[in-house]
């Protein structure tokens, strides 16, 4: 099987910088979108630092042999985690910045997404629409422990506050999940500012059926339609038999 990817990144309507970053790689099958946070441009170092090494992490091991994709996946997060605590530790001026991380590995029929913070993974298959990610928030945990619901926490002031982010401590806890892969999936990894108007399925569902090259700017202009009040970033990634791969990209994009 090959995987191609296209994606792109806006800065919203409601924003003067975007803090939003992602990779494709197609030749290593690596995929990744991180959200930035901190002041002073702090959170677009945070979120270029963690994929430049989550990239970098991969491109080695994968040299070296390594194929098992939850340890890549694995070893990329933790490089990510790494490079921007420590560079936060060891600049004033980063003082407070952070970024999630959400990146999905993709090795044959098997795959592994790391993920930490509140971007996202979804995967399309046979019309149906399927989250694998879970929100590191105040909010989804109280969603998850019965305490609100799902139609409440839309009401509520709390929905951005992460539990979990990449930059305050050394050690972060990583969601890493096996995925099995068939011929025909397409996955979409997004940051939040796409994540917070899709109420429903269907909402995503629309736009993810469009070609490639089409569907990232369509679920980027949906959310800016919507109020664009956040930075949005998308990268749809398909996956297809070998005899069907038209191309292969490597692309990094640090807005």
């Amino acid at each position: 099987m090959q995987t191609i990817a296209h994606g792109t990144t806006d800065t919203g309507l409601c924003r003067e910088s975007n803090e939003d970053t992602y990779v494709i790689d197609d030749t290593l099958a690596l995929y990744a979108v991180a959200d930035g946070m901190g002041g002073h441009a702090a959170g677009e170092v945070a979120s270029a630092l963690a994929v430049d090494a989550a990239h970098r992490t991969v491109v080695r091991l994968t040299r070296v042999g390594v194929q098992d994709p939850v340890h890549l996946a694995r070893a990329a997060t933790r490089a990510a985690i790494e490079a921007v605590w420590s560079a936060r530790a060891s600049e004033p001026a980063f003082d407070g910045m952070g970024t999630t991380l959400t990146l999905l590995v993709i090795r044959g029929t098997e795959a592994a997404m790391a993920h930490v913070g509140d971007s996202r993974l979804y995967r399309l298959r046979e019309g149906e629409v399927e989250r694998l990610s879970q929100d590191h928030t105040w909010i989804e945990e109280l969603i998850r422990s019965g305490h609100i619901t799902r139609q409440q926490a839309m009401r509520g002031p709390l929905g951005h506050i992460l539990q979990r982010s990449i930059g305050k401590d050394r050690e972060v806890e990583i969601d890493v999940r096996e995925i099995t892969v068939r011929v025909g999936d397409r996955f979409l990894l997004c940051t939040d500012g796409l994540c917070d108007y899709l109420d429903t399925d269907d909402q995503i569902l629309h736009e993810l059926q469009a070609d490639l090259i089409t569907a990232p700017q369509l679920l980027v202009d949906y959310a800016n339609a919507c109020g664009g009040d956040d930075n949005v970033t998308a990268v749809v990634v398909d996956v297809l038999a070998e005899d069907q791969g038209l191309f292969v990209a490597s692309e990094a994009c640090v807005a």
